[in-house]
């Protein structure tokens, strides 16, 4: 039977040296009657809540001329909670939905779930898969998005990027060359996935500027990762943003905010970072991790707008935001040519 991935979309686990976003899971089957007999077959999954989406869909390359700022300061951010975040900001789920496919995964399927995090409305994105998966190593990662025709080009690019960083990441972590990295958990289906959905619906929202938000880190130990446990943030995590040069801060409490998978993301696709940038807001997507927090909503939030700056001088450099180059080229000009989410989960 199908089993749903529960996607820790902080606070929650999973991991190879990094880690971040989502449990696995699935029901245990029944008990047999008296006496022998065959056990009854595994339960399927409950049926996702119906979701109502804050925006309407919007056309391909909506996002032109605009700034899409992918904010993270209360929650962290991972794959999955990415995903579900420009879902709501009006990408249609059918093109991240079809992005997936084009990948040809065997017995895989997305779905957005409707939940509430502190009151907050908000979709969940959740991958399903029946059988058993092959762990995949970054050789075989990157054969699969070369060999999937059908994937939108844009949206390859930023994956390989982001896939590349999380690579660099786990070779220094290992000691050991880029293509010999196995990415354990964060190279599980889901993972792909997320890393994949991402980098379709940035691709088809086509924004000119992607900037971050400097992101909560959460302290202590992570567990359940593959090689045992780990420091928090994870490894990898921090190894993506020392590379990257994102900002951070310390969140105050022993949760794994950002993961693995969110970390490599907004590095491949984000030229810059700051608390808030100088834009005229125009919509705004709400993206749920999977556990609900008991100090902050467990959200992260994807904001469009008009690039506005104030004053003569305007720009938003000379307002403090920092800057990084995601190394790459892309068609739209803003610089990114996007368990789950990473490794772990985020506590989500």
């Amino acid at each position: 039977m199908a089993r749903a991935r529960a996607r820790a979309g902080r606070g929650g686990a999973r991991g190879g040296a990094g880690a971040g976003g989502r449990r696995r899971g699935g029901a245990a089957p029944a008990a047999g009657g008296p006496g022998p007999g065959p056990a009854a077959p595994p339960a399927a999954p409950p049926a996702p809540a119906p979701v109502r989406l804050r925006n309407a869909e919007v056309p391909r390359g909506a996002g032109a001329g605009q700034v899409l700022f992918l904010d993270g300061q209360g929650a962290g951010l991972a794959g999955d909670m990415l995903v579900a975040a420009l879902a709501d900001l009006g990408v249609p789920f059918g093109e991240t939905a079809g992005g997936v496919a084009a990948l040809g995964l065997p017995g895989v399927q997305v779905a957005l779930e409707a939940v509430e995090r502190s009151a907050v409305a908000a979709p969940r994105f959740l991958v399903r898969e029946e059988g058993r998966q092959p762990m995949r190593d970054y050789r075989a990662v990157r054969r699969l998005l070369l060999g999937a025709r059908a994937f939108p080009e844009g949206a390859r690019r930023l994956a390989l990027r982001a896939f590349q960083r999380l690579a660099q990441a786990e070779a220094a972590v290992h000691g050991v060359p880029e293509d010999d990295v196995h990415f354990h958990e964060v190279g599980a289906v889901d993972s792909i996935v997320d890393i994949a959905a991402v980098a379709v619906a940035l691709d088809y929202l086509g924004p000119s500027r992607i900037v971050v938000s400097p992101l909560p880190m959460g302290r202590g130990i992570v567990r359940g990762a593959a090689h045992g446990p780990l420091p928090n943030p994870a490894p990898a995590t921090l190894g993506i943003l020392c590379a990257a040069k994102i900002p951070t801060f310390d969140a105050g409490c022993d949760f794994e905010l950002v993961t693995p998978t969110g970390a490599c993301l907004v590095a491949a696709a984000a030229s810059g970072s700051c608390a808030w940038p100088d834009m005229v807001p125009a919509s705004v997507g709400y993206g749920a991790g999977t556990r609900d927090l008991t100090d902050r909503a467990n959200l992260c939030r994807a904001v469009l707008g008009e690039p506005w700056a104030r004053g003569p001088g305007g720009g938003h450099d000379e307002r403090g935001e920092h800057s990084h180059s995601p190394s790459h080229g892309h068609g739209h000009g803003h610089g990114h040519g996007h368990d789950g989410g990473g490794a772990h989960g985020s506590g989500g």
